[in-house]
């Protein structure tokens, strides 16, 4: 960690804080926790957050606003452009915030903000469960979700944006919300616009048996 004298307030303030993770330049790890999936993104954020629950995002929010620092939210960084990394903003990376919880009745799951489609794949089908999910499996879920949610099973179940249930929200404000029914409507298909999901509740469904079939290109018809 370089001088304390070359980083943002906003930036000492949180350093100051041991007991969250807070990532700068000069850290070990900051190349590799910075990077995007598709492109090399040269902007130069403040530091990168890496909350590990909505309390902790919370108490994110609240810093960047008291400084006057804009926020970028970042999941699998699959971005096109790679937008979730930008100049001299406070990146929160939600990729700690990986829990899975299946309900008793194996209709709903609890979803954490930060689960890629690949953790979704891997906890339900351990538990012979599904969903629709995206087609890589290091995209973030909620956000493949939020914004449509297009992929495998949608054919059968629909789209990732149709099994949202419910969310847990963290408001540009700081304060920690369940949504409410209009709130969820909008996320489903506005995404992020309206805070920081740091919960979804989703339909899952039980594993049938299935497969692919794929032809060979010189079998078709022409």
């Amino acid at each position: 960690m370089g001088s304390l004298k070359e980083l943002h307030p906003l930036v000492v303030d949180l350093l100051k804080r041991p007991d969250l993770e807070v990532l700068t330049a000069s850290s070990t790890d900051w190349a590799d926790i910075r990077a995007s999936y598709l492109i090399d993104n040269p902007a130069k954020p403040l530091a990168i957050a890496r909350p590990r629950d909505a309390s902790e995002v919370s108490i994110f929010v609240h810093a960047a606003r008291n400084h006057g620092v804009k926020i970028s939210v970042r999941g699998g960084g699959h971005d096109v452009f790679g937008r979730s990394i930008a100049d001299g903003c406070l990146v929160i990376d939600m990729r700690h915030m990986k829990t899975i919880k299946i309900s008793q009745d194996r209709q709903t799951a609890t979803i954490g903000g930060g689960v890629l489609i690949g953790d979704v794949i891997e906890t339900l089908t351990s538990q012979k469960l599904t969903t629709p999910f995206g087609y890589m499996p290091t995209i973030g879920y909620a956000g493949w979700a939020m914004m449509g949610g297009y992929g495998w099973l949608a054919s059968r179940f629909g789209l990732g944006v149709d099994q949202i249930l419910r969310a847990r929200v963290v408001t540009w404000q700081g304060d920690i919300i369940e949504a409410d029914d209009e709130l969820v409507k909008g996320i489903r298909g506005a995404g992020g616009n309206f805070g920081i999901v740091v919960e979804l509740g989703i339909k899952i469904y039980p594993l049938e048996k299935a497969s692919i079939i794929f032809f060979l290109a010189e079998e078709a018809q022409s």
